[in-house]
């Protein structure tokens, strides 16, 4: 199996905290898997609406790299699993939109509501991206135009924990 781990926008131009610990939480479950963490920091380190816009072209990258693994080496779509978070949602969204087959799962944890909330599924995350598309909302207070996270589904489940609202602890 091959996890490709997607990060969102910085503002720091450092990896947030969540990546190592995603990717050590994604050995422990699965030792002989693959991850492979996307690094667009110097694209996620723009004034925000640049670097959404600049998701189009990483999530572009992201299947081109994705169709070589099947090109190449005869990779299975079957065991691809992207995991993206707030920009990089989307990304694993265009990335999976643009492969020649359906990658097998994407999830979209907290996926960017600010420049997408109101998109097309052709330049947001989507049902139609994989196989499978779960989706985690957990910071969408407020209006559509002012929550951080996006309102609308976007994935086969769309899971709100505690209304989708922010996180207490």
């Amino acid at each position: 199996k091959t996890f490709i781990v997607i990060h969102g926008w910085t503002v720091t131009g450092m990896f947030e905290s969540w990546v190592p610990k995603l990717v050590t939480a994604l050995y422990e479950r699965e030792p002989t898997a693959n991850v492979i963490v996307v690094d667009w920091l110097s694209r996620a380190q723009q004034h925000y609406p640049t670097s959404a816009a600049y998701t189009k072209l990483v999530g572009r990258d992201v299947a081109k790299f994705v169709n070589w693994l099947q090109a190449e080496i005869d990779y299975p779509w079957e065991k691809l699993h992207l995991l993206g978070y707030s920009l990089g949602a989307h990304v694993a969204g265009i990335a999976g939109l643009l492969t020649k087959h359906k990658v097998n799962r994407i999830t979209g944890m907290d996926p960017a509501g600010p420049s997408f909330e109101y998109a097309d599924a052709q330049s947001t995350l989507s049902p139609d991206d994989a196989l499978f598309v779960d989706v985690l909302h957990t910071n969408t207070r407020g209006s559509p135009d002012r929550s951080i996270g996006i309102q609308r589904p976007v994935g086969h489940i769309d899971i709100y924990p505690n209304g989708g609202t922010f996180q207490p602890g």
